[in-house]
């Protein structure tokens, strides 16, 4: 008789109730595949338990009913049989997305189950399996190695979807996946040489903790209150959806900042776990948490989300609590369609997020829709980021600066020059400072570029001592923030030898506004250096007389909005005839932009203003042209 070794078994059993308890607490939200490893790890728990007891009946045959032993046996064989049905099942479900072929995966999983399942009921009246000797006891019999065949179908088809879908997998998953069948064959080796070794547990509790710690570590992860699935899961399975026509529409909650601190957990509670579940329950489980304040939803079919998601959405921004309250909710959502406006998950979110900027707040009417004009536009900016990367250095031939001449009235003569960023390139061409310059400054180069110019400028300068008095210089909030700035701008007038009376900087009011302690401070510093100061764009709706004339003023430019309004109205032309007197009485020079007529030029002139800048005078030149023009000056 077989001596039989089940304390191994027993262990298995003991971990497998651990895990899963483990399994059964793992996500508050279970799809169908989570719902088959739960019952692979119930399947694995029951058939070690049946298994122990099978080899106990086996042992005490002859004081146990023949019936009993016989019954506890086929019970093991029927779950033995289940678990790798369940495993190839659930293996099926996780790796395949679209699941095209459904009905003829079940047939391929449910058919060796069923013949199998026929063979173990049979086999109490055929003994085909096993049947109880009264002599021997415990007696194989001929089909005694359907299990192990039954087995290594089921870990073929394992491993023929692994192979059909590693695309979609992580190499870990590819590689635990494989494990399966492989640990089988090699149990089932073992004990088909070592018929007394009970190892039917060990194989599969080897793999499914495996794939326990891999997916848990990796896959499933889960919202803890909403039961939805974070961004960190998103992220793994993204590129699944590039192999189809997929909607991913983005729900931003723009007020959740607003609501958090006025509301307490339960009621936020009460406000976004109904929606999460109304998303759920219209989308199915294609719907992501990313963040507390957004969601993701996808589908296949652009018009479920049209119809569906603004009315949900509507519901959403005016919600009535628990206690009668009424609460605004700021809802906004976007919509684009992968992988046509975007092949990966950064691309889609910066698009996404471009279109939530570019909406109305709160708007939970429409779904802002990604279009060419957008992706076009987006490529276009990234174009010129890439540009400007390549060609914000000193010497850059396409990264220029140019020089509009300011004409001095009572002198009747250019005195002064602007200076004025241009960017060119062999494919996009002429690049206005209106598009690279926001783009500079959402993308960080701002500073950069401001500093790259001013060494342009001072290297021109330097290099043409006795050509232009001196010029203007616009400097951006982002450069006059930086704590350094006023040592950095030293060592680049130093560095070319210039005197500081040649350099004036222009600074733009918004920036006073917005930062005034900072920038008086910095001014006073810079005055002291003997650098003046030009206010620009005065006149553009953040003027403060108080800031302008206790600040270290040279001049006052006079922006061309003003101008055109001096055009269209005498009023506002006494207006200004008397601010510029003001502004004079005070030692301030003036400066009106914009002028392009001759009309312009005599309204302008009559004004009194000290220095005119515009087309009618000259237009930006570079270097050379600019130098020729003062010349002849």
């Amino acid at each position: 008789m077989t001596n039989y070794n089940f304390l191994g078994e027993l262990s298995v059993f003991i971990l497998s109730l651990v895990l899963l308890f483990n399994v059964i607490g793992s996500s508050s939200r279970k799809g169908r595949a989570h719902r088959l490893f739960e019952l692979n790890c119930l399947l694995l728990s029951a058939s070690t338990l049946t298994n122990i007891l099978s080899v106990l009946c086996i042992e005490n045959w002859q004081i146990l009913p023949h019936a009993l032993c016989t019954g506890v046996t086929t019970l093991y064989f029927y779950l033995l049989m289940a678990s790798p049905f369940v495993m190839a099942f659930y293996g099926y479900m996780f790796m395949s997305l679209r699941k095209r072929h459904f009905k003829t995966a079940m047939a391929f999983l449910f058919i060796p189950l069923a013949l199998t399942y026929i063979i173990i009921t049979l086999n109490i009246k055929t003994g085909w399996l096993f049947y109880y000797d009264p002599a021997a006891g415990y007696t194989r019999g001929p089909l005694k190695n359907i299990t192990y065949i039954a087995t290594a179908y089921y870990g073929a088809y394992l491993l023929y979807n692994v192979n059909r879908n590693k695309r979609m997998l992580s190499k870990r998953l590819i590689e635990v996946f494989i494990l399966y069948p492989v640990v089988s064959l090699l149990v089932s080796l073992i004990q088909f040489f070592k018929s007394g070794w009970i190892m039917t547990g060990t194989s599969a509790m080897a793999t499914i903790l495996l794939l326990f710690i891999t997916i848990q570590a990796d896959i499933m992860d889960y919202d803890i209150t909403s039961g939805l699935p974070t961004e960190r899961h998103f992220l793994k399975i993204f590129r699944n959806y590039l192999r189809m026509d997929f909607n991913m529409c983005l729900i931003h909650i723009e007020n959740y900042g607003e609501l958090e601190e006025n509301l307490d957990e339960a009621t936020l509670n009460g406000i976004f776990l109904p929606f999460g579940k109304r998303l759920v329950n219209s989308f199915g489980h294609h719907v992501y948490l990313v963040g507390h304040d957004r969601y993701i939803v996808l589908s296949r079919q652009k018009d479920l989300i049209q119809n569906n998601l603004p009315a949900l959405c509507r519901d959403l921004s005016s919600t009535v609590t628990s206690d009668g309250r009424l609460i605004k909710v700021e809802v906004k959502s976007a919509m684009l369609t992968i992988p046509q406006d975007a092949h990966t998950y950064n691309q889609a979110m910066i698009i996404l997020n471009r279109l939530l900027a570019e909406g109305v707040r709160g708007n939970s009417q429409d779904i802002l829709v990604c279009d060419s004009n957008l992706t076009d536009k987006m490529e276009r900016e990234d174009a010129i980021y890439q540009i400007l990367q390549q060609e914000l250095y000193v010497d850059s031939v396409n990264y220029q600066v140019y020089y509009q001449p300011i004409f001095d009235v009572k002198n009747n003569k250019f005195k002064y020059c602007e200076c004025l960023s241009r960017l060119f390139d062999e494919k996009l061409g002429n690049i206005s400072p209106a598009e690279f310059v926001p783009i500079a400054e959402k993308k960080g180069l701002i500073e950069k570029l401001g500093n790259v110019a001013f060494e342009k400028i001072c290297k021109f300068m330097s290099e043409n001592p006795d050509a232009i008095p001196a010029v203007t210089v616009n400097f951006s909030v982002f450069q006059l923030m930086n704590p350094d700035i006023v040592e950095n701008v030293m060592s680049v007038i130093n560095k070319y030898k210039l005197d500081t009376s040649r350099i004036i900087i222009e600074i733009t009011e918004s920036i006073i506004i917005d930062n005034f302690e900072v920038i008086q401070e910095k001014m006073l510093k810079f005055s002291e250096k003997g650098i003046v100061f030009y206010l620009d764009d005065f006149g553009t709706g953040y003027s403060n007389f108080a800031n302008v004339v206790n600040l270290p003023f040279r001049t006052i430019k006079i922006d061309r909005s003003s101008m055109l309004m001096m055009e269209e109205s005498p009023k506002v032309c006494n207006f200004f005839t008397s601010l510029i007197k003001f502004f004079q009485d005070q030692g301030l020079k003036t400066v009106v932009e914009g002028v392009e007529t001759d009309i312009q030029d005599e309204m302008v002139r009559a004004t009194g203003a000290d220095f005119i800048q515009g087309f009618r005078y000259q237009r930006p030149l570079p270097e050379k042209e600019v130098l020729q023009v003062f010349s002849a000056n």
